[in-house]
């Protein structure tokens, strides 16, 4: 297997992609698909940009991933790790 397939498999498997994938396939909030189209809407990006975001080859600015994470009714760090954050006090 090339470098560069490796690479390409790295980042489709890549938490956020993964997670973005699996809540386009049925939303926690609606229970229904998203499709690219619906969710670049609410960004204001292209649907191609969101692609790239689905396959791991770009990722979303700060803005962007509050506005993808708040469609879905859940938190960014959800988004990026895959796992609820523990509600610990921050010094």
């Amino acid at each position: 297997m090339s470098k560069a397939s490796g690479t390409s498999i790295d980042k489709y498997n890549a938490q956020f992609a993964s997670t973005l994938r699996f809540f386009m396939v049925e939303s926690p909030k609606t229970g229904k698909p998203v499709t690219q189209k619906e969710l670049a809407a609410h960004l204001g990006v292209r649907p191609q940009t969101v692609s790239l975001y689905c396959t791991g080859e770009s990722l979303p600015n700060c803005e962007q991933l509050l506005k993808i994470a708040e469609y879905f009714g859940v938190t960014a760090d959800y988004m990026i790790t895959g796992r609820m954050p523990e509600n610990k006090p921050v010094r």
